[in-house]
């Protein structure tokens, strides 16, 4: 009987302390100041300096992938259709390759930093 409330009271402790150090600490994505994003590729520009990606949802979002953004597999990001999963830093430019003149800058939402996909 002893050893039951023991190990009951360690399980409770145990998850308060859990509980209370989720809410105390801020979320990863918030602390770098960086942009979590998520979803299956909808559009894909392609810009002067680099490549503009359209995410659905259900963390949508258009995004720039530059030279200096780390791709991880299985490598599809250069088609509609894959999914994504990834970080971007606020703000960034497309500057677009069929505009006149060239190179016409658009502003999207993030650069991105890293970016995984689907195989599909």
């Amino acid at each position: 009987m002893g050893r039951e409330i023991i190990a009951a009271g360690i399980l409770t402790l145990s998850l308060l302390v859990l509980f209370l150090f989720n809410f105390w600490q801020p979320e990863p994505a918030q602390a770098l100041g960086t942009i979590p994003f998520g979803g299956r590729i909808l559009w894909v520009e392609y810009c002067c300096n680099g490549i503009d990606l359209v995410v659905g949802p259900p963390r949508p979002g258009e995004f720039m992938f530059t030279r200096g953004s780390i791709l991880h597999a299985y490598y599809n990001i250069y088609e509609v259709g894959p999914w994504v999963l990834g970080l971007a830093a606020p703000g960034g430019v497309c500057q677009m390759v069929y505009s006149f003149p060239p190179c016409l800058p658009r502003p999207v939402e993030g650069t991105i930093i890293r970016v995984g996909t689907s195989g599909l």
